[in-house]
């Protein structure tokens, strides 16, 4: 049981950590230190980057959760490696390949209107699921399914987490 808390500690962190990302994104886009011609900075983050980034946000957000949901009490009970790795590399690949399809929407729907930002929105979209997404389930996945992660194994270790 405390091994629970430890991971929703660690997933905490990390969606955490990406919201201070989401709000760094548009500081810097409204600061001015990301320049943008074709747009008024404020306009741009009203109006075209906080839409984007928080649909991205929570889908990410949504997405980590539900792994660690299906990780921890679907999968982790009865998980054999042997014969079970494939379906949890369904599920995460799964969720993940959802999360990628919201954000290219995203950027689509909002991006579209100014082709100037599109590879800023591009850059921010993709740190804010990365962190959200792969960075929480990295580091929330349990030990024996976190082979199931890309990464994850990695992650742990250097960290030291299990």
């Amino acid at each position: 049981m405390q091994e629970r808390y430890w991971e929703l500690l660690r997933l905490s962190l990390a969606i955490i950590l990406g919201f201070l990302l989401l709000q760094l994104g548009g500081w810097l886009f409204s600061s001015g230190i990301i320049r943008l011609t074709s747009v008024r900075p404020e306009q741009f983050v009203k109006s075209i980057y906080n839409p984007a980034a928080i649909i991205v946000f929570f889908a990410s957000f949504l997405g980590a959760v539900l792994w660690w949901i299906i990780a921890v009490f679907q999968l982790r009970p009865k998980f054999v490696a042997m014969h079970d790795t494939k379906t949890a590399r369904f599920f995460w690949w799964g969720i993940f390949l959802v999360t990628v399809s919201i954000a290219g929407l995203c950027l689509y729907i909002y991006g579209n209107s100014t082709p100037q930002i599109i590879p800023w929105m591009l850059g921010s979209l993709t740190l804010i699921m990365a962190i959200n997404h792969w960075l929480a389930t990295a580091l929330s996945t349990p030990f024996i399914l976190a082979h199931t992660v890309p990464g994850a194994q990695w992650l742990q270790s250097l960290l030291k987490i299990n």
